[in-house]
């Protein structure tokens, strides 16, 4: 259960998360309440790793699991993903266990407008460190990333502990990445430029699919295994994702046929999102590229099978989130693809079990059935080490010690829930009742001493501009202006950019307990509503409340998984101050959310805007906020003041 050769026959018995025996069933004793699960002539693996993978909601992740992924790697982090990670690894969430690599460090020009360029090695080091104070568990590196930068944040990585892993720049070779000790290189970037035959000059914008024809089709597999030897002399860990390969190269009209699979209502809407881009680049696609299909296929096998060949290490990881791969379901493809470059059966299960955790350093913690190691287990009906065919034939899953046969597996699949730890509803650990008859939750008159009275406290920021969702903003991202409606006080004025669709912005935390440095409930049931004038550039800017449901456990509320859903509205900004009001009725909860009935105003913890979207360029926004207040009884009806000219002040 170690190696290559199937085990006798066994009984492994698993206390909590950990296996704590493996034994010769002749000698099992059973205990009254011990669950056993009858597997004769079945047989068991262990979890499955997807060392790629962009799962971007907890619904992916638990069709993870359907399928036997117990690991992922998130090769491009949030904020919400380490909430995830330590969630589940704290036992407070069913789910597989991650490890959240950084949001990506690219150079200028970045390969997507939203990310923030790293232009020296100056700031890459300043970057890394950043991210490892931020809690990611390892640094991503893209490929328009200068030569200096990448070697800096290789080096500044390494000096934190951390892993350095992603794309070859193309400022390097792949000789280059590997000699400076790169941890882990994705796709076969670098070595695929490396081996064409006549290099051919790729702009930035060239889409996915014309790079993977174009590289694979160009490429002499011959020079692959001495680049190979390079790479294991390094300890340079290579991630092939040939499925994701397979399915860039495949012809439109395999596309059009995918399109139409009813399976595609296992994908979430944020993933779907994902792939528009790259769908909409096919179109622009010269057809001629697809003649290439089969030749670039047959050399990125050949490649791997050179890589494989010269000893390097290779990591099974599929991409999820580029079109046409299903979580958990693409692991077991890109395991049919190492078959089909040549490994042995037994040698491609070790590149998504026992591999991945020698590559994490933590050998014997998982990927292995063995005592000790985390009881993520598979089992199936058919020996895998004959075919993987038998992994169509998941009996059950154990996932941290929680089993799920293959009826909660199935409902699994279906709904993109899993089962979670039975909780009872935490009652409020302390309460804040309203006093007195103020309304005002913030005008921002008092300078920086934001939010006094009342039993209200504090204000935050939380900008996701590929920072990691840091709640500290930058100097620049946030200003007092003497710009307000119609009247002599101070208007809060922020700017940012960057990852907009996933929301970036500013909040109030209406009670607070200073002693446990928690949130507490807020009743806000005197009042109806809540108004606020703003203005700005932008469109889905969206003010929410959140309460007690969506506030994590260890922020003082009752949530334990998707807490950073709320009661929103949204509304699109623009360069006139306009008073805006939603009665609490009006807030639903968004999809997101681990709840779907009214807001309890009773229970409020937060207020929070957030710019979805910026209007201008490389999703630029900037808006302005000021008197921001509850409202009872008849909702206002919403005052506009249009500013006299470019840079003048509020008509009055």
């Amino acid at each position: 259960m170690t190696g290559s050769d199937p085990a006798e026959p066994r009984t492994v018995i698993v206390e909590g998360e950990r296996v704590v025996a493996v034994v010769d069933p002749r000698t099992f004793k059973r205990r009254a309440d011990d669950q056993v699960i009858d597997a004769a002539g079945q047989y068991l693996i262990p979890g499955l790793a997807d060392m790629h993978s962009h799962a971007a909601s907890p619904e992916d992740m638990a069709r993870y699991v359907a399928y036997g992924v117990t690991t992922l790697r998130i090769m491009h982090g949030f904020s919400t993903d380490l909430s995830m990670r330590d969630a589940v690894a704290a036992g407070e969430r069913l789910g597989p266990t991650l490890i959240v690599a950084s949001p990506m460090l690219d150079g200028d020009p970045p390969a997507y407008p939203e990310l923030f360029p790293v232009r020296d090695a100056a700031e890459a080091r300043a970057r890394v460190i950043s991210y490892q104070k931020s809690g990611f568990d390892q640094i991503k590196l893209y490929h328009n990333l200068s030569a200096d930068a990448f070697l800096a944040a290789v080096d500044q990585a390494h000096a934190l502990g951390m892993k350095a892993v992603g794309h070859t720049p193309v400022a390097l070779s792949a000789r280059q990445a590997y000699e400076a000790d790169y941890d882990s290189c994705e796709h076969l970037s670098g070595m695929l430029q490396d081996l064409q035959r006549e290099p051919p000059a790729l702009t930035q914008d060239v889409s996915s699919t014309e790079w993977s024809l174009r590289m694979g089709s160009g490429a002499d597999a011959a020079g692959a295994g001495a680049l190979a030897r390079i790479a294991k002399e390094h300890g340079t860990w290579l991630v092939p994702t040939l499925r994701m390969h397979r399915v860039l190269q495949a012809p439109p009209d395999q596309w059009e046929l995918w399109s139409a699979e009813p399976k595609l209502s296992q994908i979430s809407n944020v993933v779907r999102e994902r792939w528009t881009a790259e769908i909409e680049a096919r179109a622009a696609l010269d057809p001629k590229w697809y003649d290439k299909r089969d030749q670039a296929w047959s050399t990125l096998l050949a490649i791997v099978r050179e890589i494989h060949e010269a000893g390097a290490e290779l990591l099974v990881g599929t991409d999820f989130g580029m079109p046409y791969l299903y979580a958990g379901e693409a692991v077991h493809e890109e395991l049919g693809t190492f078959v089909e470059a040549g490994f042995e059966p037994h040698e491609a299960l070790a590149a998504a079990t026992a591999k991945p955790a020698q590559f994490l350093d933590q050998s014997g913690k998982f990927g292995t059935i063995e005592v000790g190691a985390r009881a993520d287990l598979v089992l199936l009906g058919a020996d895998p080490f004959e075919s993987l065919d038998a992994l169509r034939k998941i009996s059950g899953v154990s996932v941290r010690g929680h089993w799920l046969d293959r009826a909660a597996l199935d409902q699994v699949i279906e709904t993109g829930d899993l089962p979670q730890p039975a909780r009872e509803p935490a009652e409020p650990a302390c309460t804040v009742e309203a006093s007195g008859d103020v309304a005002s939750i913030e005008d921002f008159d008092d300078g920086d001493a934001f939010i006094s009275g009342d039993g209200r406290r504090g204000m935050w920021f939380d900008f996701d501009d590929g920072s990691g969702g840091q709640q500290t903003p930058t100097a620049s991202a946030w200003r007092l202006t003497q710009d307000g409606p119609g009247d002599e006080g101070l208007a809060l004025h922020v700017q940012g950019g960057g990852f907009t669709s996933w929301g970036s912005g500013f909040g109030v935390n209406f009670a607070w307990d200073e002693a446990e440095n928690r949130a507490c409930a807020y009743d806000a049931t005197a009042w109806d509503g809540i108004s606020f004038w703003a203005k700005g550039n932008v469109g889905g800017f969206a003010v929410g409340v959140a309460e007690l449901d969506v506030t994590p456990v260890e922020q003082g509320g009752r949530c334990t998984s998707r807490c950073y859903g709320t009661h929103q509205v949204e509304v699109d900004l623009d360069d006139c101050w306009r008073q805006y009001a939603f009665s609490f009725s009006e807030l639903e909860p968004v999809s997101w959310s681990p709840e779907d009935g009214p807001v309890n105003a009773a229970e409020l913890t937060a207020l929070q805007f957030y710019a979805y979207t910026g209007t201008a360029p490389n999703n630029h926004h900037e808006y302005w906020l000021d008197q921001i207040e509850f409202y009872e009884g008849e909702r206002p009806a919403g005052a506009a003041s249009c500013l006299a000219g470019a840079g003048g002040a509020p008509a009055r």
